[in-house]
């Protein structure tokens, strides 16, 4: 027979100890304390170990600070600290969590939910930065974990681990992916690069798709603020950044272009134009007559009498973009040559307006079109030939902007000019 305490007791010579007895169930019986009973109100003697709430708490000689919370730590009525077996020893924990990027407490917290304490935390979870908040009968309770504890963030359906440096890092810490055991079919970006919708967005998309990424822009918002030019991904129902380091690439669907980080600044890597839109032939559709006298100082306004335009967006916010204007075959009609002046030539002018603005950001003119005095019974005379102007514009800030360029003529004392072939070219610089 095995000589324990309950051998020596049962086994001595003449009557059995009334005290022995007692002390030996004491040190070697769980004593339960029923869900009725408040364990505070509890003097255990010599017992070493309580059964509570389906927990096994063991007494923790070396301790006499920490607060009773009913699921961590039980303080008896003689100030005795009792832990639970989960939180003891060299055992790692797991916890689930409700979320981890709080840095105030919710409102109405339910019993027993556990949340990790974002940095930066005030209020009730003041100074408890990365700590496990419990919330109990008594208020918030707060459980600093040890390394590789682990945490699975209910929100995200993700695991966490408690590095060794003290982070909160997603995956396990201790497992190891063989060599050769992941293939590129199963990741996202790394068989082909990372594809970005675009990076120009400053606040989080409403129902992005599992997988959008973008390159942050320089203005973020929301949940997005203070992570200018970083990678954003929507991984598992939520944000995932990544602060992009010198020799990322990533590709921008937006711009048709592929990007490298530079270490400050994502810089395209195709030289030239990201974009070229041409408008097609456009024709006024009617007459111009009256006069415009072209000016170096005042913007091209309403005095452009009669005009074809053009609308373009740019691609990327604060871009630099050129802008051709090209007209060829312009017919004059009217009446006869006695009773109108025809010009001697045709001077192409442009204007450019930014998002509806009355007055002209940018304005300029080009050639002539030299005009062949001629007349006919119809009183026609014609022009053959052709003239351009030109101009380039950069965006005044990194907002978005849209454009509509407008061609028209210069001409003196013109009468019924008709545009017949206009064309308008707009290039997008890449960088």
């Amino acid at each position: 027979m095995a000589n324990t305490e309950f051998n020596t007791v049962f086994s001595a010579a003449g009557n059995v100890s009334r005290t022995a007895l007692i002390e030996m169930l004491e040190r070697r019986a769980v004593y339960v304390v029923e869900g009725s009973e408040d364990p505070q109100d509890l003097t255990p003697g010599l017992a070493t170990h309580l059964a509570f709430g389906g927990l096994v708490f063991w007494y923790d000689s070396t301790d006499a600070t920490t607060p009773h919370d009913g699921l961590t730590c039980l303080v008896s009525a003689d100030g005795k600290r009792f832990k639970a077996d989960a939180l003891a020893g060299a055992q790692r924990r797991h916890w689930l969590v409700q979320d981890k990027d709080l840095t105030t407490p919710p409102g109405s917290p339910t019993t027993g939910h556990c949340y990790i304490v974002a940095a930066g935390a005030g209020g009730a979870w003041a100074g408890e930065d990365k700590h496990i908040a419990v919330a109990t009968a008594r208020g918030w309770r707060f459980i600093v974990p040890a390394s590789f504890d682990i945490a699975t963030a209910l929100d995200e359906t993700l695991i966490y681990h408690y590095s060794a440096g003290g982070a909160w890092t997603a995956g396990i810490g201790a497992l190891t992916i063989g060599s050769d055991t992941v293939y590129p079919s199963a990741l996202k970006y790394a068989r082909w690069g990372l594809s970005v919708v675009n990076q120009s967005t400053n606040a989080p998309p409403g129902s992005p798709a599992d997988g959008d990424a973008y390159i942050i822009g320089g203005s973020p918002t929301g949940a997005w603020s203070g992570k200018a030019r970083q990678i954003a991904i929507y991984e598992v129902s939520a944000w995932v950044y990544y602060p992009p380091v010198e020799g990322d690439h990533a590709y921008d669907r937006a711009l048709n272009a592929e990007y490298v980080y530079s270490g400050s600044a994502w810089a395209s890597q195709v030289s030239g134009y990201s974009n070229i839109k041409v408008s097609g032939r456009l024709d006024a559709g009617g007459n111009i007559s009256g006069t415009y006298s072209y000016s170096t100082t005042a913007p091209t306004t309403s005095n452009m009498t009669l005009q074809v335009s053009f609308d373009y967006t740019p691609l990327k916010a604060g871009a630099t973009v050129e802008v051709d204007v090209y007209v060829a075959d312009v017919p004059f009609t009217g009446g006869t040559w006695s009773a109108q002046r025809q010009p001697a030539a045709a001077d192409v002018i442009m204007g450019l307006f930014i998002d509806g603005d009355a007055s002209a950001t940018d304005w300029g003119h080009g050639g002539n079109i030299a005009v062949t005095s001629g007349f006919s019974t119809s009183g026609s005379t014609s022009a053959s030939g052709a003239a351009r102007a030109n101009l380039i514009w950069t965006a005044p800030d990194t907002s978005s902007h849209t454009l509509k360029i407008y061609a028209s003529f210069n001409g003196n004392s013109i009468s019924f000019v008709r545009f017949n072939d206009v064309r308008i070219v707009v290039r997008e610089l890449s960088a």
